[in-house]
């Protein structure tokens, strides 16, 4: 094979690098529920359709007297994180993952130890995410009273990252039952013979490799709450950044002043021989 040749398929790879570098986590679904009956050991979460083979995040999370746990949620949901909230532990949030190999919407099913009166939570559906290795980074935070706070996380370019929190506990005022979905979000709230669990979770892109800071969510609360940050990360390997317009013209020159090096070194030699 010819230097230029060769030449050439270098060149063709540095493209294909570069261009595969533009690899992204997308977020194609999003669902949400809440339930108050007394007595419950689990809550229904609906998941949203899409393809077979995509990553699927639930979160759940109930009011707790310190002691409650979840178990794993069902079906063939992976426990991520489990914990309580700060202060007394009024709440409990949970956090599952798992691939979906069917492309209908589904229901699926968390599970706690103790029965409690109330429970909220939802769902996020992504498309492009590492199937070896799912997660950059998970963090939690707890606290009692004041803004809940997910903590920073560094992630890498086109992860996608989920900030959540809940918070729960006694409440002299009943509070209106509330479920909302919007694009990238969910919330829920509701309360139940005096206890009450609100929350949230929120989907991010991230194009760079940079911690995603610290985010407070905007609300002020009277009891106790758990607050985490996710990031998961492109099929693609792109730790190095994707190139910007000035970086992409100097490979290019870079490039072409190779491929000219190596033709005129082989013209030089065949004028040498002749």
């Amino acid at each position: 094979m010819s230097r230029i040749s060769i030449a050439v398929i270098a060149y063709l790879i540095l493209i294909f690098h570069a261009t595969a570098s533009n690899a992204v986590v997308e977020l194609v679904g999003v669902d949400v529920d809440v339930n108050s009956i007394p007595n419950l050991n689990q809550g229904t979460i609906p998941i949203p359709g899409g393809e077979s083979g995509q990553f699927e995040i639930l979160i759940c999370a109930t009011p707790s007297d310190s002691t409650n746990a979840f178990n794993n949620a069902t079906p063939g949901w992976t426990t991520l994180d489990s914990g309580s909230c700060g202060g007394s532990g009024g709440c409990i949030l949970g956090i599952f993952y798992r691939t979906d190999d069917s492309p209908d919407s589904s229901l699926s099913t968390c599970h706690w130890a103790d029965p409690t009166t109330i429970y909220g939570g939802g769902s996020f559906r992504y498309s492009g995410v590492d199937p070896a290795d799912f997660f950059i980074d998970v963090e939690c935070n707890t606290g009692s009273f004041g803004v809940p706070t997910a903590p920073s996380i560094l992630t890498s370019a086109g992860s996608a990252v989920v900030r959540t929190f809940a918070y729960g506990g006694i409440l002299e005022t009943q509070i209106v039952g509330s479920n909302q979905v919007e694009e990238g979000n969910f919330g829920f709230g509701g309360s139940s013979l005096g206890q009450f669990i609100v929350g949230s979770g929120d989907s991010f892109a991230f194009e760079d490799t940079v911690p995603t800071g610290e985010y407070e969510f905007d609300t002020f609360v009277e009891g106790d709450w758990r607050a985490c940050t996710i990031a998961f990360g492109p099929e693609i390997d792109i730790s190095r950044p994707i190139p910007t317009l000035s970086e992409w013209g100097m490979i290019a020159a870079a490039a072409g002043l190779m491929i000219a090096g190596v033709w005129f070194a082989a013209r030089r030699r065949r004028e040498a021989r002749a």
